[in-house]
């Protein structure tokens, strides 16, 4: 191979003359000028796009309705910075949280934060379960409740009823609960019907439809076909034995309620709460069985027992307030003044204005 006349790195190291070094710098800054534009030039060259663009949207009529044009109303929104704040939890209309429901001898009529609205009929009792930005779920533990939701909202609502579930997006629907089973009667929009005794597990209702779902054949029933007799005990304690899920003896101590027997509807959530106490519904499983331990079997130390279990487990913020207000009246009537002065303490601090307060400063009193 023959050898390179000059290597690269003694070219390097050779003097270069002064006139060389010159013109290589003169060309250089010719080329820099050239590529350099003038403030004059870009003066005229920001003038030039700014009458194109004028020209343009005087010439160009805007197409109403075109996606390309205006775009849907939710581009519109987040173009002008309109769009709503993401809706938090449903409240009521004054802003405060959604209680645990009942109307006992007058009907009872709510409007909510969204603007939707609740009317319970006379000898109703519906409680809220969850209320997130997602969702808004009740519980019907019997009578009858109509939903006037407003249509197209972010959350989808349910009404849990036992046997059956009802959800919806956004519609005017009637839930009616009793001994016998449940009626869901729509009056606008779309609702889904689901339970073990819905024809094919589920059904979608529209406007002016209605589907009756039968109670459970309980054992009574079964008997009586058979021509056998059954005593009421025998044939709850043998549903209690068959009950295995959460569900069923949700069912089963609601059904119970229903009929008159809160016996048996303690013992029914009381099973629920020794083998299920992970399931979604134990919190408020255990607040019904306070509830019922106080207001109807005048077992106050039982009820304490349960209200504390149900602050444990967690309950929804709707019902919150009641489980501390009623655990310190729980206390209070079982004659545990100290727990009684603690939870009231508790119950003030974590409720300063709270809708309980005159009970539970007359429980911690008077006790």
């Amino acid at each position: 191979m023959s050898e390179l006349p000059l290597r690269i790195k003694d070219g390097l190291r050779m003097p270069r003359p002064a006139v060389r070094v010159e013109i290589v710098w003169s060309n250089i800054r010719a080329r820099r000028d050239r590529k350099r534009p003038t403030l004059l030039q870009l003066t005229g060259f920001a003038t030039a796009c700014a009458l194109l663009m004028l020209a343009l949207r005087v010439g160009v009529p805007s197409r109403a309705g075109s996606p390309e044009r205006s775009g849907s109303p939710q581009l519109q929104a987040l173009a002008t910075g309109t769009v709503p704040a993401p809706a938090g939890p449903l409240r009521l209309q004054d802003g405060s949280p959604i209680p645990a429901l009942r109307a006992t001898t007058q009907p009872l009529q709510l409007t909510l934060s969204d603007g939707s609205r609740l009317t319970l009929s006379a000898n109703t009792e519906l409680l809220p379960r969850d209320a997130t930005n997602a969702r808004m779920d009740f519980a019907l533990l019997h009578g009858c409740v109509l939903l006037d939701v407003v249509p197209h909202g972010p959350r989808r609502w349910s009404v849990d009823a036992g046997e059956v579930q009802v959800s919806v997006l956004g519609t005017r629907f009637r839930v009616e609960r009793d001994a016998s089973g449940v009626v869901v009667h729509v009056e606008r929009g779309v609702v889904r019907v689901a339970g073990a005794l819905v024809p094919h597990g589920a059904a979608e209702l529209t406007a002016d439809q209605e589907l009756r779902v039968p109670a459970v054949i309980d054992g009574s029933r079964a008997a009586a076909k058979s021509g056998a007799t059954r005593s009421p005990a025998q044939t709850f304690e043998g549903e209690l034995a068959r009950a295995t899920s959460a569900a069923q003896l949700l069912a089963l101590a609601d059904r119970a309620r229903i009929a008159g027997q809160p016996q048996s509807a303690a013992l029914a959530l009381e099973r629920l709460l020794e083998h299920h106490a992970e399931d979604p519904s134990a919190a408020l499983a255990a607040l019904t069985l306070g509830r019922i331990c106080l207001d109807q079997l005048q077992a106050p130390a039982r009820a304490a027992q349960a209200l504390e279990l149900a602050t444990r487990l967690g309950l929804p913020q709707a019902l919150a307030e009641e489980g501390a207000a009623r655990l310190v009246e729980a206390h209070a009537k079982a004659g545990q003044t100290a727990l009684a002065r603690t939870a009231a303490a508790r119950y003030r601090a974590q409720y300063p204005a709270g809708q309980r307060s005159a009970d539970v400063a007359t429980w911690a009193k008077t006790q």
